[in-house]
């Protein structure tokens, strides 16, 4: 998606005063140098104001109620807010469902926000890929690594991963898209994680390399498949507030 402009009253002139001078911000839009101060000072007051200094009284109390609105945008919101934000839109729609404007009605900000973390959509799909990334494939392996006894192991993955109504349907979808150009480096290189950590703890549980190895796709297809399954089946008893009953007999079905 192409970029847009600044937000009207951002990015196109400085607060009327002789202290402030106008410098380039990170994201390439003209930021008053002062932006900081200028946000704890009151507007000025009409009444000194004059239309030859200001243009109007009007335009020189507007400006700065924008440009303070603004800056409490940008700081409330984190590059990470906003990737967290796309994750969610693609566990609802895919990655082709993600849009800046849908994202900051969202988010309740101001699009403004958006281009002070990112330089385009594709910069914040990349950024949701690598939170993905950390969150439910490494930062999950190290937790479950903890656990001594290898058969507890298994279990305990496949515990968090089923029972993950966050992360599971952000799989599911983004799998379903891997030949996507964007996203389908990033999600190879996850499921290559993946499979090798199945592959390592089902050597470890005592299976053969082969056996291992066709386990290790076994598990990760049934896990992929449910929550593929569950997105086509809204309605379904089973897949949707998984029992423990339910999620027993699977378990058993892939830890040998």
């Amino acid at each position: 998606m192409a970029a847009v402009g600044a937000a009207p009253g951002i990015g196109r002139s400085c607060p009327n005063t002789s202290s402030a001078s106008c410098s380039r911000s990170s994201a390439g839009h003209d930021e008053p140098a002062a932006h900081i101060r200028w946000t704890a000072e009151a507007p000025p007051s009409p009444t000194r104001a004059t239309p030859a200094a200001s243009g109007s009284i009007r335009l020189r109390m507007f400006i700065p109620v924008r440009y303070r609105m603004e800056i409490v945008d940008r700081n409330r919101l984190s590059r990470e807010d906003w990737a967290r934000q796309a994750l969610g839109g693609i566990a609802r729609g895919g990655v082709d469902g993600v849009s800046v404007e849908g994202l900051a009605r969202e988010l309740g900000v101001t699009k403004g926000s958006f281009y002070w973390h990112f330089s385009d959509r594709p910069d914040l799909i990349g950024a949701a890929l690598e939170l993905w990334e950390q969150e439910a494939t490494l930062d999950v392996i190290d937790q479950v690594n903890a656990v001594a006894d290898v058969r507890d192991r298994l279990f305990r993955l496949f515990e968090i991963s089923f029972g993950d109504l966050r992360d599971g349907p952000v799989d599911a979808a983004l799998v379903a898209q891997a030949g996507d150009p964007l996203i389908g480096p990033v999600v190879e290189r996850v499921n290559q994680t993946r499979l090798r950590f199945l592959e390592a703890t089902y050597r470890e549980l005592g299976l053969t390399r082969l056996r291992a190895a066709r386990q290790a796709r076994i598990a990760y297809s049934t896990y992929v498949g449910h929550f593929l399954v569950r997105r086509a089946v809204p309605g379904d008893e089973h897949l949707h507030g998984i029992s423990p009953g339910y999620l027993r007999q699977l378990l058993q079905s892939i830890v040998p």
